[in-house]
């Protein structure tokens, strides 16, 4: 591990982001992880309610029609602001803040854990211990991550890919 350091300092770049190694996965076997991530988000703002977002973003999530597994990099073409759906996005992010303790010394981890993947949702997942939320809704979103995929509401659709 000193070499490769020694290497990318020597080279003036360091990697900021950490990305996970795309592996062959079934496509059942994403759609199933995906089915789950709707499922848990959906119970979590259901729960949740009384937030602002939260009864819309389940609301939205109950007409989700299917779960699409897209060729490699066709999710970039999700990602823009233009084409996902911000409303489920949203409202996690404001039920996330209203369970977090900023004064919590590890609250400082908060930006390193996004720097994985650029990703906030697996720095949510990573840090979910501290929110004291039932369950565990975004492990399904950390699967996909871990295999190497993401995932986009966008429409009436939740998109995965690579």
């Amino acid at each position: 591990m000193i070499c490769s350091i020694r290497t990318i300092l020597a080279k003036d770049t360091v990697p900021g982001y950490f990305y996970g190694k795309t592996v062959h996965v079934a496509e059942d076997v994403l759609k199933n992880y995906g089915e789950h991530l709707i499922r848990g988000l959906k119970h979590l703002l259901k729960e949740h309610a009384d937030l602002d977002g939260a009864e819309e973003a389940a609301s939205y999530l109950d007409g989700i029609e299917e779960v699409v597994v897209l060729a490699p990099r066709e999710i970039e073409e999700y990602r823009s602001h233009d084409r996902y759906d911000p409303i489920v996005y949203e409202a996690l992010s404001d039920l996330v803040s209203e369970h977090t303790d900023y004064d919590d010394p590890v609250q400082i981890l908060h930006e390193a854990y996004y720097s994985i993947d650029c990703d906030y949702w697996i720095s949510y997942y990573l840090q979910s211990h501290r929110y004291g939320l039932e369950g565990d809704p975004l492990a399904p979103y950390f699967e996909l991550y871990r295999l190497g995929y993401s995932a986009v509401f966008s429409g009436q659709k939740l998109f995965i890919g690579s």
